[in-house]
């Protein structure tokens, strides 16, 4: 067993200079393998992206003017916490615990020297927004993570989030390979710890 960092890539093309009109909405889902105390986290589809897995990479193109200038910038990619009640279109198998709040962390980033990986907290295009965090190529321990639950911690609180406008950057061209795992940053399980044990997985 060890701690399943999923990684994705990032191709940021240096050479481009406009801003796209249109952008895919990418969801990638956290959720969980049982809702016992210390059962794992997962991202339920995350084989679909995973650069480990597939060559599959989202495109980055530099940003000239306005929002992100000088970063470069593609597709949205938006993580999201699968529900557990119906209000939020749940229950869906796969849900993290009830008084869970899950967070993706940032865990290692390979990419060009100098360059780095930013989080980008805003509503995506109408304000200039502000980098949140910067992870610079070659971490490997990296802490820094956002929440994705829409919740305040709460005892049996819905574990669900689905949060739109959060942005990922790139600040060099080249290509990156970002290592994410989710984790629950909840208080409410043994001892006011966590309910959930961070992603693993099994090679």
């Amino acid at each position: 067993m060890k701690a399943f960092i999923f990684k994705f890539a990032l191709a940021a093309l240096g050479l481009s200079a406009f801003v796209l009109s249109t952008r895919a909405d990418t969801h990638i889902f956290a959720g969980a393998l049982g809702t016992n105390q210390n059962d794992k986290l997962n991202f339920s589809n995350g084989a679909l992206f995973d650069a480990t897995l597939s060559s599959f990479s989202f495109p980055q193109t530099l940003r000239t003017n306005g929002l992100n200038a000088g970063h470069y910038r593609g597709d949205v990619i938006t993580f999201s916490a699968l529900p557990g009640t119906p209000i939020n279109g749940g229950p869906i198998p796969g849900c993290a615990a009830f008084g869970s709040r899950l967070a993706v962390q940032v865990v290692s980033v390979d990419g060009p020297p100098g360059g780095s990986f930013a989080f980008w907290e805003g509503d995506g295009e109408s304000s200039l927004g502000v980098i949140t965090f910067s992870v610079s190529a070659g971490t490997t321990n990296g802490t820094n993570f956002f929440v994705i639950s829409e919740n305040n911690g709460e005892a049996g609180a819905d574990p669900y989030g689905h949060i739109h406008g959060r942005m990922f950057t790139t600040s060099a061209p080249g290509t990156y390979i970002v290592g994410f795992r989710v984790i629950d940053i909840s208080t409410n399980g043994a001892g006011g710890g966590p309910i959930q044990s961070p992603s693993k997985y099994c090679r």
